[in-house]
């Protein structure tokens, strides 16, 4: 069997969550993934969610980190951040939803400073406990944790398209193709056997 990698969509606030991100990049990394993530993101003259679904669509399992903040909303009324997660339900892409355990303990300086930001944050949060598992983490050490588990559950039990090497492709083909040749081969013997008798 092929040695498989996965593209995993990294979705959360960004300034707030820097060291997080990079905790989680790090994990999917050292689980042989490849991470894709609004850091990577080019200059290009295109429509920025237009350009977020297209990545999303070629990812493999989504990562949803939450904290203390919203985002930053679009025209919609809508954060980037909850648009990324919606947009990844409707996709059938796997959601691994990693909420902040103790929001109290949060920083104000990463924290939703108006009302409005709080109440659209805990209906996010609410959303996202009501129709899924979630795994809660108050660490980076503990959210690498999480990222890793996570995605091995997810690996085991939603199984999807994932990467192989082009040599290894390659290879697995050739090996079916000698297969079956190997199988008309023993047709044929048991034929030709069957006119010596």
């Amino acid at each position: 069997m092929a040695d498989k990698r996965y593209s995993v969509f990294i979705s959360s606030t960004f300034e707030d969550l820097k060291e997080e991100r990079q905790a989680v990049q790090d994990s999917v990394i050292r689980s042989g993934d490849f991470p894709v993530q609004m850091e990577t993101f080019p200059a290009a003259d295109e429509d920025q969610f237009a350009f977020i679904q297209s990545l999303i669509d070629k990812c493999d399992y989504y990562v949803l980190i939450v904290a203390g903040r919203y985002g930053s909303i679009d025209d919609d009324g809508i954060s980037y951040t909850e648009k990324e997660y919606r947009y990844a339900i409707t996709r059938d892409i796997p959601v691994l939803a990693l909420v902040h355990g103790d929001r109290g303990s949060i920083p104000a300086g990463k924290s939703e400073a108006s009302q409005e930001g709080k109440v659209r944050l805990a209906a996010f949060i609410s959303d996202i406990e009501k129709n899924r598992l979630r795994k809660t983490w108050t660490s980076c050490e503990q959210l690498k944790l999480a990222v890793r588990e996570a995605l091995d559950h997810a690996k085991a039990t939603k199984p999807a398209v994932g990467w192989v090497r082009g040599d290894t492709i390659a290879s697995v083909k050739i090996l079916e193709e000698l297969n079956e040749v190997r199988k008309e081969n023993v047709k044929y013997l048991e034929t030709i056997g069957s006119f010596l008798i």
